[in-house]
């Protein structure tokens, strides 16, 4: 199960993601929010503590704000659980049973909302699952989430497509779902675009093609405002 969690560029771009729009925000005023029931704020402290003091122990800030969060529904603060038992606290009594706790609560959350319709939630779940090294599942999750409108499920899948990820490499498919994503204004699916048309993977090799998506993909991601970040998503507890 543990590719997901030693995935250390999903540890750092949640760190990022979560802390930016925060920057200016004091401790104190994120306890503040937490206390009053700001699950972002209680992932924001935990994130805060691990990158400000690291391994502070199974009793420190960290797992306190991360727990927090995971207990009000926060998938993302339930995979930094799983991760800091099964690394960080393996030698501790019970830290394997508490890893694969946390991120089986994570993928049933998800599946829950999954299954109701929510696309983000769908997505997240195939990413989780292909973290999981589970990849016939994530790849159903990802192609359903795609097929039903999810920019980011689009990407993922032409992604899984032209690296050979999880399934046989198809340059076709992977153009097929990357112009898609590209055409609903995802950067990186017009960088993976460009790079098709730059070797002629998938289609008919065109240079001028190649720059121009590249041209694009920049001016998408200028075009963001400066506060605007992946936020982690806060998911409800899957309900009896």
């Amino acid at each position: 199960m543990y590719r997901l969690l030693t995935s250390s560029a999903f540890v750092i771009g949640l760190a990022t993601s979560s802390l930016a729009t925060g920057a200016t925000t004091t401790e104190a005023q994120l306890v503040s929010r937490a206390e009053g029931g700001d699950v972002d704020a209680m992932l924001k402290l935990g994130l805060l503590h691990y990158l400000s003091v690291g391994q502070d122990g199974e009793t420190g800030e960290t797992v306190k704000w991360y727990r927090r969060a995971a207990e009000a529904g926060n998938v993302d603060a339930m995979m930094q659980l799983s991760r800091l038992y099964a690394f960080e606290f393996k030698n501790q009594p019970d830290a394997n049973v508490e890893a694969e706790r946390w991120n089986k609560l994570a993928i049933s959350t998800l599946s829950v909302r999954a299954d109701r319709g929510d696309l983000t939630a769908e997505t997240h779940l195939a990413y989780v699952y292909d973290l999981n090294s589970n990849p016939d599942k994530a790849i159903s999750r990802y192609r359903h989430a795609a097929t039903e409108g999810s920019v980011e499920a689009m990407f993922e899948l032409g992604a899984h497509y032209q690296m050979g990820w999880d399934l046989r490499q198809d340059d076709k498919e992977a153009v097929f779902w990357l112009t898609k994503a590209a055409e609903n204004n995802h950067a990186k699916a017009m960088l993976y675009l460009s790079d098709a048309y730059e070797k002629g993977a998938g289609v008919e090799q065109d240079a001028g093609k190649a720059q121009a998506w590249r041209d694009k993909a920049a001016a998408t991601e200028r075009a963001k405002p400066k506060s605007e970040s992946n936020e982690p998503k806060t998911y409800s507890w899957p309900e009896d």
